[in-house]
């Protein structure tokens, strides 16, 4: 019992680990494409601290509008007057959030302004626009497509121009600002960082030496520096101090621009203070946003967002989202952790401890969050927990339904191999199937006995199912093996082992002493079975045996009795005698003979001779097909056996090498004569005393003729027994190239008989797949007979062409063409066109059979279309070689 405890507590370890790996792969996936990541949820990451009261906002809001009417028609002057009060009251910074991108009246007065400024120590940044953000080609930053900048005169005279882009997320929220932007060949920063530089009194020049960008962060100077996590575009995350400002309460102070200009506030309002000026609390405003600290919607506007990033930098604790490897980690120990423990846990507890887990998480991100300024996304731990849950819900809901199936099973499991007992190979079948089931084990086998006592397995399932070494053990005791996770379970019948049943059971089943016992009753259920099953196997073996000689012989086979009646035939027979729809069983074989299209005097004789009861050997013909009859008679059973083979090809091929050896001695009769009359006369000039340099030159020409002639008989008829034997290569071949190269051996004999020989080849064309030798050989040949039979100063046209699936080739001349009549037979072996005209021609008639044997093996067709004293065209068709994917 001890025992089988432990083997469920590491099957369920090896469930958890293995559901562990499933969720954290799942759930990795989702992340690495980014599905977990929706910025709303990280809204309720809010934690107000107290502000540096270095911020104040001058804001055009209605107070100011009602008595100075719209803003967008105000004269720089007032934007002037403004920026001096602000200076005579000792503001540090002045930083607008109003564009100044064009001339205006007053432009000379907001110069002055701004010059006095700079001569006062007060520094000034200005706004600038960008639209259409893309990641700029260098560093950690964004450029625009385009721009609108102050107008270049307060350009010069300010301290910053920054840019005031906000950097909403996809649910509208701005969370990011933009750190630095590439602008031609500047980097100018946003209305933050610029305020913030300016605050410690550093120009740009100086900015650029003490700003230092890295792969995931700026670090800004402070006392210690100050390092601002960014993304691959340059956004960091703003701290926001509180909720949305109004005139009355809020985060920062918000002073009218009407209260400033009608100077009704107290001296040093605004003294070493950092001043944002902007459109806030107006009607109608579009410059508003919608932040995490909007609470219930209430939108902040743009320069106060800006105060808020500002304010970030100034308390020096900006925001950083958690890294990638972090989250990947969170993912797998939290995919493991869970799927471990809900393995070894009843199901309300994988409940409690999900719910439980997820708050454990809010707690310590929230910790995160105030102490380390890290931005958790909280869809990891709840997504993670979440599908851990499910799928161990899932997996525990199907072991159990499983053993429940399993148990069920067992009576009809039994009931069925009763049922199946007098078909052995069924019952294997039936057995394997059932154990399979029964043990729920994916690797497994059957094994039984042979007549030698050797046992085999007949039934496996899995890569390694069948365990040689525990199954043939089993088989030798005779008793149950349990090795690990192996079980072999032997079937016993009259303390003989009759077969062994073998299973596998990998870490995530049950491997228990209820398994095994499950098996056993199983094997000890089924032994009287298999034991029938097999007694009827051998009996019924005997006749399967003959009826498979019977049905896969590649002979026909009839069995007849001695009465000459039909006892049984194979399907070969009944094809070849054409007895299919007919069953001839218990008939007279005459009737099978006679309704076959044999004619008469040939079975007829078949009968004759098997009434003389002694086996014999007859050649019959069906329908054009040559058939070697063997009669052999069995006196003990009373039978006669009938083979019939199929000898036809070799008919065929004897009859053709029989043409051949004629045609061959025939058509060599004359060159060999040639050689030895020539020889003779050679003899004879030599026993006269004759030495005639040319006579003996001119008889040795004539006989090398000779022998070339007999040679080229010899050749083709070789070729053509090549071809036929099948031994073709496959290689992709050129045809464009092949077809120049047979040009080139053929273009002297045309150019002996003053002929035109024409081409027309593309550049390129698709390759096919066949035997390159045999191509040139097959294309040199219908070059040459067109040469050949085309007379002195004719011409001859080559084409090659793609067409749909094939490439065609063409041969055309304006020969002596080629009769009607002719054009049937003129690619059979031997045959030649005899005409007035061609009779002088030599040749053996084997190159066009041999040209039509080559594209033929290179499954192609050739075709003729010639008119007699007009000129032949031949066309040949290959496929092109198919591409591969």
């Amino acid at each position: 019992m001890m025992g089988s405890d432990r083997d469920v507590r590491r099957t369920r370890l090896w469930i958890g680990l293995i559901n562990g790996v499933l969720v954290a792969v799942l759930m990795l996936g989702l992340w690495s494409q980014n599905f977990l990541v929706q910025p709303r949820f990280t809204d309720w990451y809010h934690i107000g601290y107290p502000t540096t009261d270095r911020v104040v906002l001058v804001a055009i809001d209605d107070y100011t509008i009602r008595e100075y009417g719209a803003y967008q028609d105000w004269s720089r002057e007032r934007y002037a007057d403004l920026l001096d009060r602000l200076v005579a009251d000792g503001a540090r910074v002045v930083a607008f959030d109003i564009l100044f991108s064009e001339p205006r009246t007053g432009d000379d007065a907001l110069e002055a302004a701004l010059a006095n400024a700079a001569d006062n120590e007060t520094r000034v940044v200005l706004a600038a626009v960008g639209f259409e953000p893309q990641p700029a080609e260098t560093g950690n930053m964004i450029q625009f497509v385009d721009e609108l900048r102050p107008v270049p005169a307060f350009a010069d005279l300010a301290f910053y121009t920054a840019f005031v882009t906000t950097w909403p997320d996809r649910d509208g929220a701005i969370r990011r600002s933009p750190s630095q932007v590439q602008s031609g060949e500047q980097t100018v920063y946003n209305l933050s960082i610029a305020s913030y530089l300016s605050f410690l009194n550093l120009s740009p020049s100086i900015a650029s030496q003490v700003v230092t960008p890295g792969p995931a962060s700026v670090t800004l100077p402070d006392q210690p520096p100050l390092e601002v996590a960014v993304d691959a575009q340059g956004l960091w995350l703003i701290n926001y101090a509180g909720p949305p400002s109004t005139r009355d309460e809020g985060t920062f102070a918000v002073y009218s621009i009407r209260d400033v200009l009608e100077n009704t506030l107290p001296p040093g309002t605004f003294d070493e203070k950092i001043v944002l000026v902007g459109l806030m609390d107006a009607e109608g405003a579009v410059d508003q946003r919608v932040t995490p600290v909007s609470g219930r919607g209430q939108p902040m506007a743009g320069v106060e967002v800006h105060a808020n990033a500002i304010e970030t930098l100034l308390t020096g604790i900006p925001l950083r989202e958690e890294p990638r490897l972090s989250q990947a980690l969170t993912i797998v120990v939290l995919s493991m952790v869970l799927s471990v423990t809900m393995a070894r846990v009843r199901w309300p507890v994988m409940t409690m401890l999900t719910v439980a887990l997820v708050c454990v998480w809010a707690v310590y991100a929230s910790v995160m969050f105030s102490v380390a300024g890290i931005v958790l996304n909280p869809l990891y731990p709840i997504a993670t927990s979440l599908f851990a849950l499910l799928v161990s819900v899932g997996v525990r809901t199907s072991l159990e339904v499983r053993r429940r199936r399993n148990t069920e099973s067992m009576l009809k499991t039994l009931q069925q191999v009763s049922e199946e007992q007098t078909e052995f190979e069924r019952l294997l079948t039936l057995i394997a199937e059932d154990l399979r089931l029964l043990t729920d084990s994916p690797e497994g086998s059957v094994w039984i006995p042979l007549e030698d006592g050797e046992f085999v397995p007949v039934r496996s399932w899995g890569v390694h199912g069948e365990y040689p070494e525990i199954s043939l053990k089993a088989a030798t005791t005779g008793q149950t093996q349990w090795e690990g996770r192996l079980l072999a379970v032997p079937v016993m019948w009259q303390q003989l082992v009759k077969g062994v049943l073998t299973a596998h059971f990998p870490p995530v089943r049950l491997m228990t002493a209820e398994a095994r016992s499950r098996v056993e009753r199983f094997a000890l259920q089924i032994a009287a079975s298999m034991e029938n099953a097999r007694l009827f196997s051998e009996t019924h073996s005997q006749n399967e045996l003959l009826r498979g000689v019977l049905s896969e012989s590649p002979a026909g086979i009839m069995v007849i009795d001695d009465a000459l009646n039909i006892q049984r035939y194979n399907d070969r027979v009944a094809e070849w005698l054409e007895m299919d729809g007919i069953d001839f069983t218990g008939q007279p074989m005459s009737a099978a003979l006679e309704h076959s299209p044999m004619d008469r005097p040939t079975w007829k004789a078949i009968g004759t001779n098997l009434m003389q009861s002694g086996q014999f050997r007859q050649e019959v013909t069906v329908r054009n097909r040559t058939y070697q009859l063997d009669a052999v008679h069995i006196p003990l059973g009373g039978r006669w056996v009938l083979t019939m083979s199929d000898i036809t090809d070799l008919a065929e091929l004897s009859e053709l090498k029989t043409r051949m050896i004629r045609i061959a001695s025939h058509d060599m009769k004359n060159p060999l004569g040639r050689i030895i009359g020539y020889a003779e006369l050679i003899q004879e000039m030599i026993d006269d005393g004759e030495n005639d340099p040319e006579d003996y030159r001119l008889y040795v020409n004539r006989m090398i003729r000779s022998g070339e002639d007999m040679t080229n008989i010899i050749t083709e008829i070789l070729d053509l027994e090549h071809i036929r034997s099948g031994h073709i290569k496959h290689e992709p071949v050129d045809m464009v190239n092949t077809i120049r190269d047979v040009l080139e051996r053929t273009r002297f004999d045309a150019d002996q008989k003053n002929q035109t020989l024409k081409d027309t080849l593309p550049e390129q064309l698709p390759i096919i797949l066949g035997d390159f030798s045999q191509l040139v050989q097959a294309f040199s040949n219908l070059i040459g007979n067109a040469i050949k039979y085309t007379p002195e100063e004719g011409e001859i046209q080559v084409r090659l062409y793609h067409d749909g699936s094939n490439i065609r080739f063409e041969v055309q001349d304006n020969g002596y063409g080629i009769p009607k009549d002719a054009q049937t037979t003129l690619f059979t072996e031997f045959y030649r066109v005899h005409t007035e005209r061609t009779k002088h021609i030599k040749g053996t008639g084997l190159g066009l059979s041999l040209v039509k044997a080559v594209i033929e093996a290179h499954e192609g067709r050739i075709w003729v279309d010639s008119d007699y004293e007009q000129g032949s065209t031949f066309f040949v068709e290959l496929p092109v070689a198919p591409v591969e994917a």
